[in-house]
């Protein structure tokens, strides 16, 4: 069941990518997956809730992927330019799930959207920790990193 899980996810990235999430209907992520759209409901409890789930693993799978990537380096320079490759890495291989990310927040309820504000946070705090440092080692410029 977990294989329809992640079908019914990639058919509805391939489809809110093309037609946006609002135009996109569950009749269609079913025929797309191949299923009944009662079938849908089993796994995901609501278009919603699907959305949610696109959004919240890419976050997650970004954060991870840039952790992953400056982990053991010390050199904040070095650190920045990994974590600029990395970043501009990630969106190039994701690009469809980017884009929703970038467009389709307006989707979700409130907790949701609050949710993935935060780890969007941590994401952008990953950065700025960065900045930071090296404005105190006085390799970047001084500069607020708000």
């Amino acid at each position: 069941m977990a294989n329809m899980k992640e079908k019914i996810k990639s058919v509805s990235i391939d489809l809110f990518f093309q037609k946006g999430y609002f135009a996109t209907s569950i009749s269609e992520i079913a025929r797309g997956s191949g299923i009944q759209k009662a079938s849908i409901y089993y796994h995901y409890s609501s278009k919603e809730e699907l959305l949610f789930n696109i959004l919240e693993s890419t976050m997650d799978d970004l954060t991870a992927y840039l952790k992953n990537s400056i982990s053991g380096i010390r050199n904040v320079e070095e650190q920045m330019r990994v974590a600029v490759h990395s970043h501009v890495g990630f969106h190039l291989d994701r690009q469809k799930e980017n884009f929703i990310a970038n467009s389709e927040l307006r989707g979700l309820t409130s907790e949701h959207y609050q949710t993935i504000v935060k780890k969007r946070d941590e994401y952008e705090h990953i950065f700025q920790n960065i900045i930071k440092k090296g404005s105190e080692k006085n390799v970047f410029a001084k500069s607020d990193v708000q």
